[in-house]
């Protein structure tokens, strides 16, 4: 059984708008996945969760929070994939010391009261019948 854990509050940018948001003010199903353009494994990720987002479309909100150096590098992947997900830059630099991680991609389910369900490390098949599963089953 996971350990439940309170969502931290933290202020990211995004990238659609260049709008401050709490990264924490959501009321639903949240995959939030920790990701950066210079890290291949998370590129390969992408499609991934564009498909999940789109399969789960009203019941999960896929987030891709990036933690590149400077956001024009997540400008330009979002202009090139168009991903339909939400993308978020953390101009900051606390991710890292905030969810306690070092290597990408992290990925962490959050439930619609704000609490870390769990956690994932490293690139997973979101897409696939035996993950849709797996969430939809948590999601109940």
């Amino acid at each position: 059984q996971p350990q439940l854990s309170d969502m931290p509050k933290m202020n990211v940018v995004d990238v659609a708008s260049g709008a401050t948001v709490d990264l924490g003010a959501h009321t639903t199903w949240v995959l939030l996945n920790i990701w950066a353009t210079w890290c291949p494994p998370c590129q390969e990720e992408m499609p991934e969760l564009e498909l999940l987002q789109q399969k789960l479309k009203g019941k999960l909100l896929v987030i891709a929070l990036s933690v590149d150096d400077s956001i024009d590098a997540v400008k330009d992947f979002k202009a090139t994939h168009n991903p339909s997900f939400t993308m978020l830059w953390d101009n900051a630099k606390q991710t890292p010391a905030i969810f306690g991680i070092s290597k990408y991609p992290e990925t962490f389910l959050i439930n619609p009261h704000g609490q870390i369900i769990y956690q994932f490390s490293g690139p997973k098949k979101w897409a696939s019948p035996q993950a849709l599963d797996y969430l939809v089953t948590i999601m109940r």
